[in-house]
């Protein structure tokens, strides 16, 4: 029986290297890992996920900033959350911390 495995072409060198391969066949249901490298295979588990959330609030921020321009709209709040449609739990944290700011960083940069 073959075993097709998919492996990322950017799998880093060294250590992580080989914990993001081990990674990979225990996904696969190939290998079961235990001890350090459950845990180190755990907090890789999470840090991917704090990735995921960072690009997608970036991309968030960015479709906002687009929609705004597009409609020719002013940020508010009240525009992130009513008009635009940004309604996760975190939705005024997310717009306090990360939307507003970076507006404004875009608005000194690019202007």
């Amino acid at each position: 029986m073959a075993i097709f495995l998919t492996v990322p072409e950017d799998l880093p060198n060294g250590p992580l290297g080989l914990l993001h391969l081990a990674d990979a066949f225990e996904r696969a249901g190939q290998l079961n890992l235990a001890g350090s490298l459950r845990r180190w295979a755990d907090e890789l588990a999470v840090a991917r996920g704090t990735y995921h959330r960072q690009g997608h609030l970036l991309l968030v921020v960015a479709c906002y900033a687009k929609w705004l321009d597009t409609h020719g709209r002013g940020t508010s709040f009240s525009t992130f959350v009513n008009e635009f449609g940004y309604e996760e739990a975190d939705c005024s944290k997310v717009y306090q911390l990360l939307v507003s700011p970076a507006l404004d960083l875009l608005r000194e940069v690019v202007g």
